[in-house]
């Protein structure tokens, strides 16, 4: 009998239109109140997800920025915390300081060049002087560029530094986004299920990006949104329907 839910987030729990279905809610809601976990996993912040979970509380755990910030929503506690080290950010930045870069803490992401995240975005006018005032603040870095030959290019660049790297693929350009080496979302997950007694047996994770591929593989269920990256589908056991079908509530209700 499984007894936690995995989801991740953008392209997966919430459509293209950046919402949750309603009857999505209601079916969290029903599988949460049985004593299901529900836990978000993403590449964005805590806060992101929070905001979302306002008014209609929906979750249990969101582990952000792909495994290196997990926190406790009912308890309002931080189980895990583990920022980019400040040696490795000014290492990314003298290499590609020429790129589109943004820097994301818990409250905003901080860009320099043309690329703007939606996301409580905050132009850099003095990147040294906000690295230097956040040697322990930043957990994610994303590298913006147009084609997949380059982002390529950059991820073995990035081979010499210790650190985790994705390409993931947007509408119009590529981003590798980059996190600490100690976590993953599979560990950050294995945490979360430690903590109440839980065999990652009894997990089904519904994933899309490509940061979720040694999640999927570790747990019961392992299944994919029909449009999630194709690293994710070609490990995934089960495809259901696409985010903007509301693929997580068909896994609810098939399962629950």
């Amino acid at each position: 009998m499984y007894k936690m839910i995995v989801s991740d987030f953008c392209g997966t729990l919430i459509d293209n239109e950046e919402a949750i279905s309603v009857s999505t809610m209601l079916e969290l809601d029903r599988v949460r109140k049985d004593g299901i976990i529900f836990c978000i996993t993403t590449s964005k912040s805590v806060r992101i997800v929070n905001d979302y979970n306002k008014d209609f509380p929906f979750v249990d755990y969101i582990v952000a920025f792909n495994g290196s910030y997990i926190y406790d929503v009912n308890n309002d506690n931080v189980i895990y915390d583990k920022c980019i080290s400040n040696s490795n950010v000014k290492k990314i930045y003298k290499m590609f300081s020429d790129k589109d870069l943004c820097f994301y803490t818990l409250d905003s992401c901080n860009y320099i060049g043309t690329y703007k995240d939606k996301d409580y975005s905050e132009l850099l006018i003095d990147a040294n002087n906000f690295i230097d005032e956040n040697k322990k603040g930043i957990y994610k870095i994303s590298i913006h560029v147009e084609c997949l030959k380059e982002a390529k290019s950059i991820l073995k660049e990035l081979s010499e530094v210790k650190i985790c790297a994705y390409i993931i693929e947007e509408d119009d350009h590529y981003v590798i986004e980059i996190t600490n080496s100690t976590i993953d979302k599979k560990k950050a997950v294995l945490k979360i299920a430690k903590l109440h007694s839980i065999k990652m047996d009894d997990v089904i994770a519904v994933c899309s990006s490509p940061s979720s591929c040694s999640l999927i593989e570790s747990v019961g269920c392992g299944a994919c949104v029909s449009n999630a990256d194709k690293s994710v589908r070609k490990v995934a056991n089960e495809i259901t329907d696409s985010n903007e079908h509301k693929g997580v509530e068909s896994i609810i209700r098939k399962y629950f």
